[in-house]
């Protein structure tokens, strides 16, 4: 029986060391929490648009539409929706509305495109016109970074 305990607590010894070693020099770095995708109503989007100028809310990075694309008459001004990047070109940030809707893209973000590709997706709100036949508009992204 002796010999059976002296065993047991030379095998639990071992098994701390081994413990020990293992988690030695190894800093804790405490996990990265994740972005939700947490979509705007259209009364929030709506309460940030004010005497012609988009408000960027706390988290979110402003940024203008550089191609505006054509929409319904009825379509136009605020939309809450989404931002994700151009499989095909390279630092190009396609914006939908959240209709799946295509309202147009962003171009020249090569950060925020490399860490959006991590997470798909972003929301967004944002601001479109049309002065002269011509669309034009503003949008506020999630910032994931």
């Amino acid at each position: 029986m002796t010999e059976a305990v002296i065993v047991l607590i030379l095998l639990a010894s071992i098994l701390v060391v081994v413990i020990i070693r293992h988690t030695r020099g190894k800093d804790y770095v405490p996990e990265k929490p994740k972005v939700p995708y947490e979509p705007l109503t259209l009364a929030e989007a709506q309460g940030l648009y004010a005497d012609g100028e988009l408000t960027t809310r706390a988290g979110y990075l402003h940024y203008n539409l550089s191609e505006a694309y054509e929409v319904d008459d009825r379509d136009l001004g605020v939309f809450t929706g989404y931002v994700k990047p151009d499989a095909q070109h390279d630092g190009v940030l396609i914006v939908y509305d959240s209709n799946g809707k295509l309202r147009g893209q962003v171009t020249g973000q090569k950060d925020y495109y490399a860490s959006l590709l991590n997470h798909r997706r972003a929301s967004c709100y944002g601001i479109e016109s049309k002065i002269d036949n011509d669309y034009q508009g503003e949008v506020c992204m999630q910032n994931i970074n």
